[in-house]
Parts: structure tokens; C-alpha cells; sequence
């Protein structure tokens, strides 16, 4: 499957706004770029069932 970063760009902010108020400002800025590399790593690996 194609990666565009379109859902991972829009669910971005209330993410991290709300990983900055439980656990504070620099663990959530590591943890954001840690999850995009997932994201992306997941995004590759899955399968297409949809009309793309």
C-alpha cells in the first residue's frame, strides 16, 4: 500500500497534545517520532483491500 502521511499528519496534534499533558513535552516529542516509523513500517507491510 502507498504511504501519503495524510491520517498520520491529521491525528498528529491531538496525539501529542494529550500524551504533553499525562506524561509531559519531551516523552511525547521521542514517542511521536518513534510512532511514525511505525506507522510507516505497518503501512508498507499491510496488504491493499480498498480501490486505490
Amino acid at each position: 500500500m502507498k504511504y501519503n502521511g495524510f491520517y498520520f499528519r491529521l491525528f498528529t496534534r491531538p496525539m501529542k497534545k494529550v500524551l504533553s499533558e499525562k506524561y509531559g513535552r519531551q516523552y511525547a516529542d521521542g514517542i511521536m517520532k518513534k510512532s511514525r516509523v511505525l506507522y510507516l513500517r505497518l503501512v508498507r507491510e499491510t496488504d491493499c483491500r480498498g480501490y486505490l
